[in-house]
């Protein structure tokens, strides 16, 4: 029976000193990824800038999950005020909304994730470079509660990081295909 006891304090210091090791960790989960696109600053901001485009580049996550539905909600389809809804069994769902639209440089939104209502700041920088094409670079971000949630923010961010960027590749590819973009209304 001491024994019992030995381990059960030992294991019950471990969880508490974790917890509250967890409290040290960063309060923000921010994750930034860059990619040159072979197209015109345009081509990129008509299809980050739209609920269209946001199905077309995002669609990837019927790969992983063949539930994934998304659409367009009520109010403008591209945009500031764009608000574009989401759903999968596996990932759950959540309503992006635009809320800075700068041709053809800057989109900025958030996301609110469903059912947690975490919500998410992210935006989009297009830059055209002296080589030809533009540079893109994505970032999102938000504030962490607590310690687990500290914790699961950093073993998850790799895999954000991953995520991004296989999604930017399937941007990249349609803004790099001709006939696969429109023009933003103006």
């Amino acid at each position: 029976m001491t024994m019992l006891r030995a381990f059960v304090a030992i294991a019950s210091t471990l969880v508490v000193l974790l917890l509250l090791a967890g409290y040290l960790l960063p309060g923000e989960l921010y994750v930034e990824r860059t990619l040159t696109v072979q197209a015109e600053p345009e081509a990129v901001y008509s299809l980050v800038n739209s609920g269209e485009g946001w199905g077309q580049w995002t669609s990837w996550i019927k790969e992983f999950d063949p539930s994934w539905k998304g659409n367009i909600l009520d109010g403008p389809t591209e945009g500031v005020g764009m608000r574009y809804k989401w759903q999968t069994n596996k990932l759950g769902g959540g309503v992006i909304t635009i809320t800075v639209s700068e041709a053809p440089k800057h989109v900025a939104y958030t996301m609110r994730q469903l059912p947690s209502e975490q919500e998410l700041q992210g935006q989009f920088r297009v830059e055209a470079v002296a080589e030809g094409g533009c540079r893109v670079s994505w970032s999102e971000g938000t504030t962490i509660e607590g310690s687990i949630g500290r914790w699961m923010a950093l073993a998850s961010k790799g895999r954000i990081a991953t995520n991004m960027d296989k999604t930017l590749g399937r941007l990249r590819d349609l803004a790099e295909t001709p006939g696969n973009v429109r023009a933003p209304s103006k």
